[in-house]
């Protein structure tokens, strides 16, 4: 089965309508963002988009495994539900999105871990 390299948000989401007709690619490994490197070992969401690395040698794709996936959607999601009333700030601004995020992929995957295979292992 072919992995999709891109969703379409086309109906209605919890976020509001800021996510209608978003696309999000997946699958497309992007650079570091702070070195412009190829080979880059980590996930993000930049505030308009996810990235996903390629792995940088050490990793599989991170684009490729649906908690890491949704873990990044969800940081779309909460910065897109609190950016109206100036966002989540500061470290512990930092720390609910990443709880939530971390939450959110769990629970869809229901499993505790997240990227847990990221290495290639089983």
């Amino acid at each position: 089965m072919a992995f999709p390299q891109e969703v379409l948000i086309a109906g209605p989401h919890p976020a509001g309508l800021a996510f209608l007709g978003k696309r999000f690619h997946l699958g497309l490994a992007v650079r570091n963002p702070n070195t412009g490197n190829p080979d880059y070992a980590n996930a993000f969401w930049d505030g308009t988009r996810m990235g996903f690395g390629n792995g940088g040698g050490a990793f599989l794709n991170f684009g490729l495994f649906a908690d890491v996936i949704y873990h990044e959607y969800a940081h779309a999601i909460t910065d897109y539900a609190y950016r109206p009333g100036g966002g989540l700030m500061g470290p512990i601004g930092a720390a609910i999105h990443e709880a939530l995020s971390d939450y959110f992929a769990c629970t869809l995957t229901n499993e505790p871990l997240i990227g847990e295979r990221l290495r290639g292992g089983t």
